[in-house]
């Protein structure tokens, strides 16, 4: 009884009635669809426009959560004018979301085509599964490319429409441009740009500290982003390998920004994507920029307000080119995020001495290890993880995490059930009840969350039907309450993620700020340009994926096929 208790818990959480509990165990989400009102925000269609394309630019601040938005810095003045002023002077949409999970990759793929993880054939912020591997034991993990998508995107149509048509991407985040480009002449991305591919107008990235100059009596260092081997580490800064240790793989925001002037003066694409990534970095350096819980330890709010900041200054400057270029008001602007931040708990106590040797290795309060759980419940894991080795007599092929949201792979079909419902009993047993919801195949389709009145789709088919394909989709998808996290194990660090240098197969990664659940779907949505009210603001439930169709009602462009949004004009 105090299972289902829990359970209805959750579902009284996302607005969803206790009547909606399946049998299994697993939480249902009903699959009747609560109509959408149209936003209506313009007039403006394809048609009115007569045909006419305007420049369009989608500006993504990576890991900005819709509450952060209109704050103020430690002296009392706005934290982020210009996204403020912006959001203000055009349509403002305040209840925006994004599909499950809350990671990068996929939703990345869902603003740029449309289509959600079931539908794009992305899950999750950069890794899949890809089976165990014959000779050792161990499992495959790849990172996804071009060839994975299994939709069209706004870059592939804009070519059909137009193959003479220039396209770009410019960000700060290495693979998600590679993601869209692909290899070959046939890329529908003209115009890559990231930390280790730019054109040759474009200076190489340098060196910087996230959230500029230090601050006197700072509670833990800043991270120093050296620019070449031998420079001195600024006083009160600390360096970081691997994914943190090099501009070429975490540029400035700045950079980004500028390097975004530069194309459009030497080539003036007619779509760009624009990824700054640093709010993202900071965010996992010291936790959520906004976070009423304060349950996070490790944490220095003036670097991470100064980074806010920083690149608030570079959305400015770039809104400053565009005036002065003429070019403001008859360009498509997009502002949006692909998902927030929450803050994990963590260690009672750090010693800032510490924090460089310690970075990502902290022993979390809130570790929801589910391998281990697993393990003590008599559910083996067949891959073998550096620990332990291949079983395949296992009940399950492998676990990941990627912070509050899990896949478990290739259950044994007379043990899946058993294996969710020792998961539930779990989580009866805990008294914080961190898990919010235990979906199985059946329930990662046509579900529907009343919360934030959205549909999502979150199964793959392909993956279950083609036998060659090399994707592998969970059986079972687990999602975390906010605050919580399942380590990122390292065999996934250590063959799936090689920008992340020096780890051990053995060794169990923790982030301070992480994203992937429920809490991190609310994101701002703001857009600008021709045909868009100055001035208004819509309350109702819309999404990301409603994006690329808006795009496709101003400028004559066809509408991916595979798109689950609808337009918003």
């Amino acid at each position: 009884m105090e299972s289902n208790m829990n359970r209805r818990n959750f579902i009284k959480t996302i607005g969803i009635s206790a009547a909606a509990t399946s049998i299994s165990g697993i939480v249902s989400l009903p699959t009747t669809p609560v109509k959408r009102a149209s936003a209506a925000i313009s007039s403006v269609s394809r048609k009115a426009s007569g045909g006419k394309i305007y420049k369009t630019y989608i500006l993504n601040v990576d890991s900005m959560s819709a509450d952060c938005l209109g704050k103020k810095g430690l002296d009392g003045k706005p934290l982020t004018p210009n996204l403020d002023w912006l959001v203000q002077k055009g349509t403002h949409f305040t209840r925006c979301y994004v599909p499950l999970p809350a990671l990068t990759d996929c939703n990345h793929t869902a603003i740029v085509s449309s289509a959600s993880p079931g539908r794009s054939g992305i899950l999750g912020f950069g890794a899949y599964f890809s089976g165990i591997d014959s000779k050792t034991g161990t499992a495959r993990y790849g990172i996804y490319d071009r060839r994975h998508i299994q939709c069209e995107t706004l870059y592939d149509t804009i070519k059909q429409y137009n193959p003479k048509l220039k396209t770009a991407i410019i960000t700060g985040k290495n693979w998600v441009g590679d993601l869209f480009q692909g290899q070959g002449k046939d890329s529908p991305v003209d115009i890559k740009v990231h930390g280790r591919a730019q054109p040759s107008y474009i200076p190489k990235p340098t060196g910087y500290i996230f959230g500029g100059g230090v601050k006197k009596a700072e509670p833990l260092p800043r991270l120093y982003i050296r620019g070449g081997e031998g420079e001195k580490v600024p006083e009160g800064c600390f360096t970081a390998s691997g994914l943190f240790g090099s501009p070429t793989t975490v540029p400035s925001d700045h950079w980004v920004i500028e390097s975004a002037i530069k194309v459009i003066e030497q080539e003036d694409p007619d779509f760009i994507y624009i990824l700054l990534a640093a709010t993202d970095d900071s965010g996992h350096i010291y936790g959520a920029f906004v976070d009423d819980t304060a349950i996070s330890t490790i944490d220095n709010p003036t670097a991470k307000m100064d980074e806010m900041h920083l690149t608030d200054q570079a959305v400015g400057h770039f809104f400053d080119y565009l005036k002065r270029a003429g070019r403001f008001d008859d360009t498509l602007i997009i502002f949006t995020a692909d998902h927030g931040m929450s803050t994990i708990r963590v260690a009672d106590k750090i010693d800032p001495k510490d924090f460089q040797e310690q970075f990502l290795l902290w022993k979390v309060k809130s570790e929801i290890n589910i391998r281990q759980i697993l393990k003590q419940a008599g559910f083996a894991m067949r891959a073998n993880d550096g620990s332990q080795p291949y079983n395949p007599s296992g009940d399950y092929d492998t676990a990941f995490s990627e912070g509050p949201d899990i896949y478990i792979y290739y259950i044994k079909k007379d043990r899946q059930k058993g294996l969710i419902e020792a998961l539930w009993e779990w989580n009866d047993q805990n008294p914080d009840h961190p898990i919010l919801a235990i979906l199985d195949k059946e329930e990662m389709e046509g579900g529907f969350n009343q919360r934030i009145g959205m549909p999502y789709n979150l199964l793959n088919h392909r993956s279950f039907t083609d036998p060659d394909w090399e994707v592998r989709w969970p059986d079972v998808v687990v999602f975390l309450d906010k605050g919580y996290f399942c380590p990122m194990y390292g065999d996934l660090v250590s063959s799936g993620f090689p920008i992340i240098a020096g780890m051990k197969p053995t060794q169990n990664i923790t982030m301070p700020g992480l994203h992937g659940s429920f809490s991190e779907q609310h994101v701002p949505l703001a857009l600008h340009g021709p045909g868009i009210p100055n001035g208004k603001v819509v309350d109702i439930p819309v999404s990301v994926l409603d994006i690329v169709p808006t795009i496709a009602s101003i400028n004559p462009w066809p509408i991916p096929k595979g798109a689950e949004g609808r337009s918003l004009l």
